[in-house]
């Protein structure tokens, strides 16, 4: 724990207050089943006496020797019941004698600046309060997040054991009555029975901004918005953030260090509801409205926790995230932190489409295909056998941290469109004479009968292993495919060579892709991605829909899907 750094982002003097710890017992059926990096549920579960301080008890226990010397960072996305689960985290902290917990100016933290706190402040770990792209509301849902010693989120391994250790108390210590403002940048002081607790309020947004700082040529991007003797007319941006957490990190990097016009950030000021239905870039209303007037060059949408990114041009021109993942892998050189420590290699998800992979091939690097968890990217990140790694919900992130980062996806964005001096859309063609345009889509079935939902696995697992399969050929004139592979994904790590199985993936003739992924979450789905790669210009036009309907109605049929969900449509997605 560095004090040089909570001195130079805390402004006020330290407080003091007295605190009595009380002792509860909660009930042992809570259903703590790990997920995303933590537990995720709707907001009723997290309201029940016990939920929360069960599950940050489990985590602290852990801990248990060295838990009064030890630092944790406590913050979240603001969404719907923060501030009650908030100080709910706080008490079980004070009850089992944290030594010190650091928290952000109103408690808001992306989850890039968790992970940044986290090893700026050689934390023990830290707490997120977030459900990402999840709805908010009374109705919606919420979740804790647990960042390790490292400043990445935990393993599923790791969540497992601290749901066994829940599973076992009896009885839980928290402190009664905590309570201090979250908008003063102060430290305050707490005894707590004879125990010494600290809790420093810290400006956050500033430490991740001059954190960037390191990584980019801000002179650069201040230049392509504002304009010099190259950029004569400056690149207006729109940024949406979804009322979620990254609009007080984007207005400090855009608007107060980039010199961007006021305004550019929109949406900026985090709310308990965000904007309404999933807030995921992928359904910014304000980016498409903004773009279509035809006053902005380019826009980006950012989700609640900052660690997506989706880009956007003129007239509200959409790069899927496989491009965007690809262009920023071509142009990684004109970045001054890969000037300077190199690349060691790229990950994606292996959903994600391959158009990184045709990048990255003449480059001689190595590639690594991922399941969907994050944690797998950082294993490698940390292994220092990649240096930039994307996925096919605009997540992308680089080893300049153990996280997924919008904000600084935005921002290679900015570096790449100065060194290459192009509009989005043109940028975007002349990739694709270079490396061929991949079109991507998938189709979603939702509330699948659990009856069903296990037939169809098995009859998936039925069709790549028959022996017919291979060379087959499926659909009409003029669209006829032939299976050249089909099997399983398998993940092999590269250390331990432990082996996930975590989809279908069928290969075909000419050049497309299908995969297959079973989800089982509040309701059984299963989602399936479509990819056509095309090589000829007069394609590239094309939307990706229309592209891809015939591979659509040829992955529907080889699986015998209207079979198993006679009554359920899919829903066609980009």
């Amino acid at each position: 724990m560095t004090q040089n750094c909570l001195k130079r982002y805390t402004w006020a003097s330290t407080k003091n207050q007295n605190i009595d710890i009380l002792k509860g017992k909660f009930s042992q059926d809570l259903d703590l089943t790990p997920g995303c990096g933590g537990v995720r549920r709707e907001v009723w579960e997290f309201q029940q006496k016990g939920f929360i301080e069960v599950f940050i008890s489990a985590i602290l226990l852990r801990k248990r020797e060295t838990l009064n010397e030890s630092t944790w960072i406590v913050g979240g996305d603001g969404r719907y019941y923060f501030k009650p689960a908030f100080f709910r985290v706080i008490a079980t902290m004070a009850g089992l004698q944290v030594g010190q917990i650091v928290t952000a100016k109103d408690g808001i933290l992306t989850s890039p600046a968790m992970c940044l706190l986290v090893r700026k402040m050689k934390a023990t770990g830290g707490i997120l309060l977030s459900a990402s792209c999840m709805p908010a509301g009374i109705d919606g849902y919420f979740g804790i997040k647990y960042f390790v010693e490292d400043g990445s989120v935990a393993s599923e391994p790791l969540l497992k054991a601290i749901r066994d250790i829940a599973k076992k108390l009896e009885t839980v210590s928290y402190a009664l009555g905590i309570n201090f403002p979250l908008d003063e940048l102060t430290s305050h002081i707490f005894w707590v029975e004879n125990h010494l607790m600290s809790v420093t309020v810290v400006n956050a947004v500033r430490m991740y901004a001059d954190y960037l700082k390191t990584i980019f040529d801000y002179d650069k991007i201040r230049k392509l918005l504002c304009g010099d003797e190259i950029v004569s007319i400056p690149v207006r941006i729109l940024v949406d953030c979804m009322k979620g957490a990254a609009g007080p990190y984007a207005v400090e990097v855009l608007e107060y260090d980039l010199g961007a016009c006021s305004g550019t950030v929109v949406n900026a000021t985090p709310e308990e509801y965000f904007n309404t239905g999933y807030p995921s870039p992928r359904n910014s209303r304000a980016l498409v409205q903004g773009l279509n007037t035809g006053n902005y060059n380019a826009g980006f949408a950012l989700d609640t926790l900052g660690d997506r990114v989706m880009v956007m041009g003129r007239r509200a021109y959409h790069v899927s995230s496989g491009d965007s993942i690809a262009i920023l892998a071509k142009h990684l050189h004109c970045i001054p932190y890969f000037q300077l420590h190199g690349i060691n290699g790229f990950a994606r998800s292996f959903t994600t489409s391959k158009a990184l992979d045709s990048v990255v091939e003449p480059m001689k690097k190595p590639l690594y295909e991922t399941p969907l968890n994050w944690t797998y990217i950082c294993d490698l990140i940390k292994k220092e056998q990649i240096s930039f790694a994307g996925d096919d919900h605009y997540g992308v992130g680089s080893s300049h941290m153990l996280e997924k980062d919008g904000i600084w996806g935005m921002l290679a964005w900015l570096s790449v469109l100065y060194h290459m001096r192009l509009p989005v859309r043109d940028l975007m063609y002349h990739h694709w004479l270079q490396h061929g345009r991949y079109f991507t889509a998938s189709l979603l079935y939702d509330k699948i009968d659990t009856k069903e939902f296990l037939v169809i696995g098995d009859y998936m697992e039925f069709i790549i292993n028959n022996e017919m399969l291979i060379a087959s050929q499926h659909g009409k004139k003029p669209f006829i495919y032939t299976v050249l592979s089909g099997n399983s994904f398998k993940y092999i790590d590269p250390e331990d060579k432990s082996i996930k199985k975590t989809g279908i993936t069928i290969s075909l003739h000419p050049n497309s892709r299908v995969v297959y992924r079973l989800e089982i979450a509040k309701t059984n789905k299963l989602r399936i991605l479509l990819e056509a790669l095309s090589t000829d210009p007069s394609d590239f036009g094309a939307e990706p829909v229309a592209y891809l309907t015939p591979l659509a109605k040829l992955a529907i049929n080889l699986v015998n899907l209207p079979h198993f969900l006679q009554d359920n449509e899919p829903l066609f997605m980009l």
